[in-house]
């Protein structure tokens, strides 16, 4: 590969990759795992915004955050459109890079980048806060059987969740999702839906037909690089009525004739065998934490699980045999 990128450009070779854009990398041959996580940009990014001394979050938005009129009235000065901005670029960039558990705080805010106030100004600087709290997040990938089992190893699964008419404004839901691979992410999407929908079973329809079609993207990407996916790729979904429309079962037929044709993609995939769609209660949805704000205790359990799943107790360890079953019938 190397030979081959050197006939075409001038490159040389420092070795295993270590850092690339702000994002550090480790590797353990002995526990056959690669970490990944951006604790010197964060360091960097709460120094840029005088931060250094200031208390740490626990969560990286208010739960109760919501903008009064008077919020939205408040006429914003150019000083306080450009730190915004820097704000939103900054914390967003970590978003896209590895810190998938500000990804909604990042989506909600981004909304009022043409006119902050001091309100989102502040929330904006709270996710700062609980990066400086969390600088060490860091997704991880391994091979080893102690934490992924050898019938799940190399197969990608996610998870989606809806809230539904999220948006104050617009009574747009958001969807989010998460897709892993060998105990980590590898993709993830949290933001508003781009139409309305009339009923949280549509709202979760319609995620469902935004993580499919990443999962189909992904399924061709993985078989490009010798990784072919040879079993349905097992999507949790804590919507039932969601779930009997993917299926296609004729009872819904008429409740669903006013989803728009586009996304019966969802439909189509689980015919095909491309996905399966499997029931998670809420309470265990790794994806409730890219379509809401949680309260600390929450949080904190949900991001536990989408950092380690294989180490969840309990209803987890269920749901994880219950996907290699799956994945062995």
């Amino acid at each position: 590969m190397l030979k081959h990128l050197r006939s075409m450009w001038n490159i040389t070779d420092e070795g295993e990759l270590t850092r690339f854009l702000g994002i550090h990398f480790r590797r353990s041959a002995d526990k056959r795992t690669w970490e990944m996580s951006m604790g010197a940009y964060i360091d960097k990014i709460v120094k840029r915004f005088g931060l250094a001394d200031a208390r740490t979050s626990p969560v990286p938005m208010d739960p109760g955050f919501v903008l009064t009129e008077n919020d939205i009235k408040q006429e914003p000065t150019k000083e306080m459109i450009q730190e915004y901005r820097s704000l939103i670029g900054s914390i967003g960039y970590a978003a896209i890079g590895c810190r998938f558990d500000i990804s909604y705080a990042v989506s909600t805010l981004s909304r009022h980048l043409a006119r902050p106030n001091t309100k989102v100004i502040n929330e904006a600087k709270r996710v700062v806060r609980y990066l400086a709290g969390t600088r060490d997040f860091s997704i991880r990938w391994t091979s080893d059987t102690e934490h992924v089992s050898e019938e799940m190893r190399n197969v990608m699964w996610g998870a989606v969740d809806a809230s539904y008419a999220a948006c104050p404004l617009t009574r747009r839901s958001h969807g989010g999702w998460l897709v892993y691979l060998n105990g980590g992410a590898i993709s993830w999407k949290s933001g508003l839906q781009p139409m309305i929908t009339l009923s949280s079973c549509e709202a979760e329809f319609v995620a469902l037909c935004s993580i499919i079609l990443e999962v189909r993207y992904l399924r061709m990407l993985l078989e490009e690089l010798g990784n072919s996916q040879k079993e349905s790729t097992l999507v949790w979904e804590d919507n039932k009525a969601a779930i009997v429309i993917a299926e296609a079962e004729s009872s819904s037929a008429g409740r669903a004739k006013h989803i728009d044709v586009r996304f019966k993609k969802v439909v189509e995939s689980v015919r095909d065998g491309t996905v399966r769609v499997r029931y998670v209660p809420t309470d265990w949805n790794y994806a409730d934490i890219m379509t809401k704000a949680l309260g600390e205790t929450k949080f904190k359990k949900v991001r536990e699980m989408c950092v380690s799943p294989r180490n969840e107790k309990g209803t987890m360890l269920r749901l994880i045999d219950e996907m290699v079953m799956l994945i062995s019938d």
